[in-house]
């Protein structure tokens, strides 16, 4: 097992999404040769996207696996560079060590079998063209097409390559007419091509090596963290439903989410903090004005479902179901003189079950994404605020990172 790992392993991602796991047995000026479990394969420079790291998969006795580059082993211990971190692990818990072939094992080998049939074809095609001319392309190339003197004046020369060679003839005497196709050189007219007629050209095969490198890269994202700032519009009902309060307020959330498995679901807790804006109530008889502002939080388990994961612009869906507590304060003052505060502890509030549904999209920089969301939500009003409006929107610019 240490010889093994010692002998080291590479991958190769290739241009068109498939990616080997081997040893690099050749390396050429345009090709290299690539020994996978498969075969062995020749691989044009200009089709190798990158070189990958040397990962290993490590399979402990009693189930479990740790994929990750091993740094350094010993008889007693290995150390692992994993995608969270460094791990050590002891020796004697280790059952296996693999070539990590990045979850594309089919692919891979149909790749090598379809080269391998290509190349055998490409042999067989060219040794039944030598046993049919007598010349070999590598071999008798100058022999075919050897530089020669001009011919006479009054002569058409021509050279066989292909079946046996006539007897012997002398020269023919070409007619004024053929002597004439024969010296008249013929010009092939070549547009220019222009720089910025490329330009277009070139971005677009950018792009789609971009989107099929997304789409072909290894799935490690594992973990979600989002923050949010946005709006929030709520509006409550106080005095025994017989005022209004509140409005469009400002909110700001965090969220924390992990991947299931290798799906596109994430889940996770969130946390949101909004403010219940500022209002008047006027009570001209009892010569009253009552100023109310709050806030409201919420307690939410969140789930995101991405529809397009591997597209620069990432849509997703999102639903949420938790706790959300509301509280109001009125402070009354005399209208008659705005200094004298009546009274200015009284609190309504509300608290209870909230869910809610929405909408996301993300633009995707690297690890990072930046985005907005919007949800609709509904909430229990109870208490104080009982009779409120049970239905409210946000709309939120988020900021997230996936690692």
């Amino acid at each position: 097992m240490c010889c093994a790992v010692i002998a080291g392993a590479e991958a190769l991602r290739l241009k068109n999404g498939t990616i080997l796991t081997g040893q690099i047995v050749e390396r050429g000026e345009y090709t290299l040769n690539f020994k996978t479990q498969y075969g062995v394969v020749t691989v044009a420079q200009r089709d190798i996207a990158e070189e990958l790291p040397d990962k290993q998969r490590i399979t402990l006795k009693g189930g479990g696996e740790i994929i990750g580059v091993i740094e350094d082993i010993t008889q007693f211990n290995v150390r692992v560079k994993t995608d969270d971190g460094y791990v050590n692990i002891d020796m004697p818990k280790i059952d296996s060590i693999q070539v990590y072939d990045y979850e594309s094992a089919d692919k891979q080998k149909k790749y090598v079998e379809q080269t391998l049939a290509d190349t055998a074809k490409n042999e067989d095609d060219r040794t039944k063209e030598t046993a049919a001319t007598g010349i070999t392309f590598d071999t008798d190339l100058d022999r075919a097409f050897a530089a020669k003197a001009p011919p006479a004046q009054d002569t058409v020369e021509y050279t066989v390559v292909r079946g046996a060679a006539p007897a012997q003839t002398a020269p023919v005497t070409a007619s004024p007419a053929a002597q004439e196709v024969y010296r008249a050189p013929t010009t092939v007219q070549t547009a220019a091509v222009k720089p910025e007629e490329t330009k277009p050209a070139e971005k677009e095969k950018k792009s789609k090596e971009k989107k099929a490198a997304a789409a072909s890269a290894p799935v490690s994202e594992r973990r979600y963290l989002a923050v949010e700032a946005g709006v929030v519009s709520n509006k409550f009902k106080v005095n025994n439903g017989q005022n209004d309060v509140g409005g469009m307020g400002v909110g700001a959330d965090i969220k924390y989410l992990w991947r299931l498995y290798k799906t596109n679901l994430w889940l996770g807790p969130g946390f949101m903090l909004a403010s219940i804006p500022k209002s008047e109530l006027d009570f001209p008889a009892q010569n009253t004005v009552v100023d109310t502002d709050g806030q409201l939080f919420h307690l939410d388990l969140i789930a995101n479902y991405y529809l397009t994961p591997n597209s620069a612009f990432q849509t997703y869906l999102t639903a949420s179901a938790g706790y959300e507590s509301a509280s109001i304060n009125l402070r009354s003052t005399d209208s008659t003189d705005p200094n004298q505060i009546i009274y200015n502890s009284i609190k309504a509030s509300s608290s209870g079950f909230v869910g809610s549904v929405g909408l996301g999209v993300e633009r995707k920089f690297s690890d990072t994404s930046l985005g907005i969301e919007g949800r609709y939500y509904s909430a229990t009003r109870n208490g104080d605020l009982k009779g409120s409006p049970s239905g409210y929107f946000s709309a939120m610019l988020k900021a997230s990172w996936k690692f």
